[in-house]
């Protein structure tokens, strides 16, 4: 929702715990709960890199296998970071 009403959506603005929004599905992918509702964390976070999120190689390794696939593939097919 945060990608697609929004023209230029808040992807480095921080929430209360000092987190961008690519590092509150990272965290939530790990530490969540199951909420009733379908998670895909995976397909989040590409939207998060699509929409120009920063990426920051160095949260290599998260604990998540998926995401970790996610984040290597958009570092080797970008060939850069956005800036953090």
């Amino acid at each position: 929702m945060l990608l697609e009403l929004d023209p230029n959506p808040p992807l480095t603005q921080k929430n209360e715990f000092g987190a961008i929004p690519l590092r509150s599905c990272i965290y939530g992918s790990i530490n969540g709960w199951k909420t009733g509702f379908p998670q895909d964390h995976a397909r989040t976070l590409s939207l998060l890199l699509e929409g120009g999120s920063p990426l920051d190689p160095t949260m290599l390794p998260t604990g998540n296998e998926a995401l970790d696939a996610v984040m290597r593939d958009w570092l080797r097919h970008n060939g850069s970071v956005h800036g953090n």
